[in-house]
């Protein structure tokens, strides 16, 4: 097994990064109405990188990106004879199963910017064991069973084949049971409801991030009891930390488990109890935690740092409200650190005198390179890490209830993004996606910074196509 080099990592903390997409002309076109008859459907052409999304967030480091199922589009119309081979498909060929969550399957989302009329869509099976593959519409909130596929699984049956979908949808979902399910290409009819959009632009042109100096960005790892002149030529302090430090109550159930807050402090002065983010904040410098793993009594039942920090085992990973007891430690902790005093009744605090609205700490991270390749199906992707973060955010806008979720508990507290394991910009695009399909309020959860890391140690032969491609000494 691989694993990171973390003693030799020092990273410069990333700030909030805002993906602004361009406004769009639109074409003038003739769409036909929702209740309309689609009777000349034409190809559907207007399907584009930028708005095709892998929910297992693979692209990174599977070697292989979901737009693999539409890049030939341009060569193929099956519907009117022109027909071929295509050949790039859209799975995964390295660590594939990390990528097929058990029940859940890849899921490869098309959002085509204005709703069709679908009529039919064509798929080139090149599968050589029998699978299933599942086509949805709808939206990500609720999605429509449109067609069950079971792959030919024979080389000699190679081919197009076609399937009815009779429904209005601006978003497709592709369903991959395993990536035995060989489809190199779908071919999608239909016809537009609104006018299409011209192809998205590639040129930026929104707002920019103010600059920054360096002694105002530039920021550290560390860990508890670091000398504090160790700290000076940096402003930014990421603390390494478990959630098994907070979450140790293995007697009272949640929601009345204990939180514990005093594992990171030290030295009791009087009633009163020291953190190291109280030292850091009288020099000015800025803390947060980054809490990973599970709780105490998962822990004693064999899990570990990659597992998914649930309520209760077996609870859906991707539903934000199975995350319950994590929101609640995370609302704990920004009580006690953050810049909001809440009534110290509220707070259920297992090893130090109660205290709220400290002001030393406003930056929480809630976890670390949850896209870690090398742990196999701990892989977190990022339908699970979404679920996790709107829990911890604001209890999932409030469906936890109150004492759950950062801000719930202090206004001026925000997210960090888990660090990634490399410049891993889709999986960014992914999570961004999902906040605007799956909140209602649309809103990106991670105010406090979009976290990249990059390993530049030296690497041997066999990692290379991996993940450290060009990386050199550190």
């Amino acid at each position: 097994m691989l694993k990171p080099m973390r003693s030799s990592l020092f990273l410069v903390n990333a700030l909030a990064i805002t993906c602004l997409l361009a406004s769009c002309r639109e074409v003038p076109r003739s769409p036909a109405t929702d209740n309309a008859p689609c009777t000349t459907p034409s190809k559907i052409t207007g399907i584009y990188k930028e708005y095709v999304y892998d929910l297992s967030g693979y692209q990174s480091s599977g070697g292989a990106g979901p737009f693999n199922l539409f890049d030939e589009n341009s060569f193929f119309d099956p519907k009117n004879g022109i027909t071929g081979f295509p050949e790039t498909g859209p799975h995964p060929v390295r660590n594939a199963d990390n990528y097929f969550p058990l029940h859940k399957g890849s899921r490869i989302v098309v959002d085509l910017r204005i709703p069709y009329k679908l009529s039919e869509v064509y798929l080139y099976d090149r599968s050589e064991l029998p699978d299933t593959v599942w086509i949805y519409t709808g939206d990500m909130s609720n999605w429509k069973l449109k067609a069950t596929i079971l792959t030919k699984g024979d080389q000699n049956a190679f081919g197009w084949r076609k399937f009815p979908l009779e429904d209005s949808s601006q978003f497709i979902q592709f369903r991959f049971n395993s990536n035995a399910a060989n489809i190199t290409e779908a071919v999608l009819y239909g016809c537009p409801l609104k006018a299409v959009p011209p192809a998205p632009t590639t040129t930026y042109a929104g707002a920019r991030l103010a600059r920054k100096p360096m002694k105002e960005f530039l920021g550290v790892n560390m860990y508890n009891e670091m000398p504090l002149e160790w700290m000076e030529p940096f402003k930014w302090v990421r603390m390494y930390a478990t959630a098994d430090l907070f979450d140790a109550d293995t007697i009272n159930a949640y929601p009345n488990n204990k939180i514990s807050i005093s594992r990171l402090g030290y030295l009791y002065q009087g009633n009163s109890f020291h953190h190291y983010s109280d030292d850091l904040a009288t020099v000015d410098k800025k803390m947060w935690y980054s809490i990973r793993g599970v709780p105490v009594w998962m822990a004693k039942k064999g899990l570990g740092d990659k597992d998914r920090p649930v309520t209760n085992i077996g609870m859906d990973p991707e539903d934000p409200l199975s995350y319950g007891r994590h929101a609640y430690m995370m609302w704990t902790l920004a009580a006690v650190f953050g810049q909001t005093a809440v009534d110290t009744s509220l707070l259920n605090i297992a090893d130090m005198m109660k205290t709220s609205g400290k002001g030393t700490m406003t930056g929480y991270e809630n976890g670390n390179e949850e896209d870690a390749w090398w742990v196999g199906n701990k892989f977190g992707t990022p339908m699970q890490y979404f679920a996790q973060s709107s829990a911890d955010y604001d209890g999932h806008l409030g469906k936890l209830g109150n004492k759950h979720g950062i801000v719930n508990a202090d206004k001026n507290s925000k997210l960090i993004m888990s660090g990634t394991v490399g410049l891993d910009t889709n999986r960014v695009r992914v999570l961004d996606f999902l906040c605007r399909t799956l909140r209602p309020d649309k809103k990106f959860l991670w105010e406090g910074g979009i976290q990249y890391h990059h390993y530049s140690n030296t690497v041997s032969a066999s990692m290379t196509p991996l993940r450290w491609r060009g990386a050199t000494h550190g």
